[in-house]
């Protein structure tokens, strides 16, 4: 039995809201979406999952909106290749 890539997919809010750099002065952060979203190994039942985060950009789209960018990787405990990697995009308003 494995996980469905979507569902591995959907965790990514949860570890996100502990690993994520956001700026000071927040008052919204708005999903902007995931660009090359790759499912790269199934996860089998019974094994733990671990989200990577890694700040790839801070881009001024406009005076007080921010969009950044995180590499997304989610490890699978004992395995050498990721259950997936994507980059995903926040627009952080202050």
């Amino acid at each position: 039995t494995i996980a469905h890539g979507f569902l591995t997919l959907s965790l990514l809010s949860r570890m996100g809201a502990e690993a994520m750099l956001l700026p000071d002065g927040l008052k919204m952060a708005i999903n902007y979406g995931l660009d090359g979203v790759r499912f790269l190994a199934p996860v089998r039942a019974g094994k733990r999952v671990r989200g990577r985060f890694t700040l790839d950009s801070v881009d001024e789209k406009a005076p007080g909106q921010v969009l950044i960018r995180h590499r997304v990787t989610v490890d699978i405990e004992g395995e050498d290749k990721p259950a997936l990697t994507a980059l995903w995009l926040g627009l952080m308003i202050v």
